[in-house]
């Protein structure tokens, strides 16, 4: 519970970063269809909950200008991954 994750899917060179209250539910409904090779979750304080969706949104951000991502993002582009979140703050 409570938690910032990442998923990587090495064959693709894709990389996704997420946040989810309950992590096992969210894997579990459905929602990634697609393969993902490697995940890795950060269990956040408790007391980090009420902004637990700032903390991913501002990962996001700060990958996007690092490695390309699909959002036409003036990246660096230090890697073969692109990050495929949809949701970037510019």
């Amino acid at each position: 519970e409570n938690v910032i994750y990442m998923l990587i899917n090495k064959s693709k060179k894709q990389f996704y970063i997420g946040e989810a209250n309950n992590l096992i539910q969210r894997f579990s409904n459905g929602n990634y269809e697609q393969k993902w090779e490697f995940y890795r979750y950060d269990k956040l304080p408790k007391l980090l909950e009420n902004i637990r969706l700032e903390l991913e949104r501002s990962l996001i951000s700060s990958f996007s200008s690092i490695i390309a991502n699909n959002e036409d993002i003036n990246s660096m582009n230090i890697s073969k991954y692109t990050l495929v979140n949809k949701k970037i703050d510019k």
